[in-house]
Protein backbone atom coordinates (compact mmCIF):
# COMPACT_ATOMS: atom_id res chain seq x y z
CA UNK A 1 0.00 0.00 0.00
CA UNK A 2 0.83 3.80 -0.44
CA UNK A 3 0.78 6.51 -2.85
CA UNK A 4 2.52 6.70 -6.00
CA UNK A 5 4.78 9.82 -6.83
CA UNK A 6 3.83 12.27 -9.69
CA UNK A 7 6.74 10.97 -11.67
CA UNK A 8 5.43 7.17 -11.64
CA UNK A 9 1.71 8.38 -12.27
CA UNK A 10 3.03 10.20 -14.96
CA UNK A 11 4.49 6.80 -16.87
CA UNK A 12 1.38 4.73 -16.29
CA UNK A 13 -0.59 7.04 -17.92
CA UNK A 14 1.51 7.46 -20.93
CA UNK A 15 1.93 3.82 -20.87
CA UNK A 16 -1.83 3.91 -21.06
CA UNK A 17 -2.01 6.09 -24.18
CA UNK A 18 0.54 4.61 -25.93
CA UNK A 19 -1.32 1.01 -25.61
CA UNK A 20 -4.86 2.77 -26.98
CA UNK A 21 -2.43 3.88 -29.61
CA UNK A 22 -1.49 0.53 -30.66
CA UNK A 23 -5.04 -1.02 -30.46
CA UNK A 24 -6.15 1.74 -32.77
CA UNK A 25 -2.88 1.39 -35.19
CA UNK A 26 -3.66 -2.67 -34.90
CA UNK A 27 -7.13 -1.95 -35.64
CA UNK A 28 -6.24 0.17 -38.66
CA UNK A 29 -3.40 -2.01 -40.19
CA UNK A 30 -6.21 -4.79 -40.28
CA UNK A 31 -8.07 -3.12 -41.74
CA UNK A 32 -5.75 -1.39 -44.51
CA UNK A 33 -3.54 -4.31 -45.11
CA UNK A 34 -0.43 -1.73 -44.54
CA UNK A 35 2.65 -3.17 -43.06
CA UNK A 36 3.99 0.12 -41.83
CA UNK A 37 0.94 1.01 -39.80
CA UNK A 38 1.44 -2.78 -37.86
CA UNK A 39 5.13 -1.78 -37.16
CA UNK A 40 4.29 1.48 -35.66
CA UNK A 41 1.48 -0.23 -33.78
CA UNK A 42 3.89 -2.59 -32.83
CA UNK A 43 6.81 -0.04 -31.52
CA UNK A 44 3.52 2.05 -29.25
CA UNK A 45 2.63 -1.72 -27.63
CA UNK A 46 6.56 -2.16 -27.30
CA UNK A 47 6.98 1.31 -25.79
CA UNK A 48 4.23 1.35 -23.34
CA UNK A 49 5.43 -2.03 -22.15
CA UNK A 50 8.58 -0.54 -21.50
CA UNK A 51 7.38 2.16 -20.12
CA UNK A 52 5.14 0.04 -17.21
CA UNK A 53 8.68 -1.90 -16.41
CA UNK A 54 10.06 1.96 -15.79
CA UNK A 55 7.24 2.58 -13.52
CA UNK A 56 7.06 -0.45 -11.40
CA UNK A 57 10.74 0.29 -10.76
CA UNK A 58 10.59 3.79 -9.94
CA UNK A 59 7.62 2.85 -7.75
CA UNK A 60 9.86 0.38 -5.97
CA UNK A 61 12.89 2.45 -5.59
CA UNK A 62 10.48 5.29 -4.16
CA UNK A 63 8.83 2.94 -1.77
CA UNK A 64 12.44 1.87 -0.59
CA UNK A 65 13.93 5.76 0.11
CA UNK A 66 9.96 6.63 2.22
CA UNK A 67 10.89 6.47 5.61
CA UNK A 68 8.64 3.42 6.92
CA UNK A 69 5.88 3.81 9.49
CA UNK A 70 7.14 2.36 11.95
CA UNK A 71 10.34 4.57 12.54
CA UNK A 72 8.09 7.99 12.58
CA UNK A 73 6.26 6.28 15.76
Amino acid sequence: GGELSPGVCSIVASAALQLAGARYLQDQAAETGDVQTLLAASRLADASRQNLITATDLAARDAASRPSQESQW
